[in-house]
């Protein structure tokens, strides 16, 4: 029986034992070849051992699933992502993801995606980069845009063009470059999910910021920051590691 060779990459040390315990009790066909609990040792692994498929935790250390897969250049491989957040799912589609998972992990749901990529692989197309994928990194990479559902309409905002935003309640309103802000009706905390993480962070709860409009970084007063449209916004004390450590990368 031709094997998938699988890589794991999920950084909770025993969510990672576990479905690859399970994976070899239930899904004999699948090969765990290495495992990686960071994007840069995740990154080395598929490069070093050209995986067939790959489970990939959404929520890594240091950033996301996705900020790993848009570091890469051959995708000739499969990928089921593997999360407790279901609001990745849509972000999973468009990336191209051949399944999703939601953790606890149900075995069925888990045996049909190991059949799909066993399925796909019989039909020649292991070799075959993602094409799809491949073009939704670039757009990612160049000029990504966001859809933001206002009252009345859609709004597409180019992600580069988001100074910062500011939670108004369960609401969050964006500030953008050169235009009005936008009152959008969900939290600030889909947004923190969904813009990228190199790009993006949240140093206080009611707070997201762009690193391009990021002016000053402030110690004293318990910490702020000076954003280039003038803004002053706090630092969470719990925060400020993951801000220098954000900075610094």
């Amino acid at each position: 029986m031709n094997t998938l060779k699988t890589i794991i990459i999920e950084d909770e040390p025993l969510a990672l034992q576990s479905l690859a315990v399970i994976l070899k009790k239930y899904c004999p066909v699948v090969e765990v070849i290495q495992t990686a609990q960071t994007i840069e040792d995740g990154v080395n692994s598929i490069q070093e051992y050209e995986p067939d498929l790959i489970f990939l935790d959404v929520q890594l250390q240091k950033g996301t699933g996705f900020d790993l897969l848009i570091q890469l250049e051959n995708l000739h491989f499969e990928v089921i992502f593997v999360t407790a957040f279901s609001q990745y799912a849509i972000k999973a589609i468009k990336f191209n993801a051949l399944d999703y998972l939601l953790k606890p992990i149900d075995l069925d749901e888990l045996k049909a995606a190991v059949k799909k990529a066993r399925e796909k692989r019989s039909f020649n197309f292991r070799n075959q980069p993602l094409e799809a994928f491949v073009a939704n990194r670039d757009l990612y990479k160049k000029d990504p845009v966001i859809t933001l559902p206002t009252s009345n309409t859609f709004e597409f905002i180019k992600i580069n063009s988001i100074i910062r935003c500011e939670a108004e309640g369960s609401y969050t309103r964006f500030f953008i470059e050169k235009t009005k802000s936008i009152l959008v009706s969900k939290h600030i905390k889909t947004y923190e999910t969904l813009l990228p993480s190199e790009l993006f962070f949240r140093p206080h709860q009611s707070h997201l910021i762009n690193r391009n409009y990021l002016k000053r970084y402030i110690k004293t007063g318990g910490g702020f920051l000076l954003i280039s449209d003038g803004t002053k916004i706090p630092v969470s004390k719990h925060k400020r590691e993951a801000f220098l450590n954000w900075i610094k990368g």
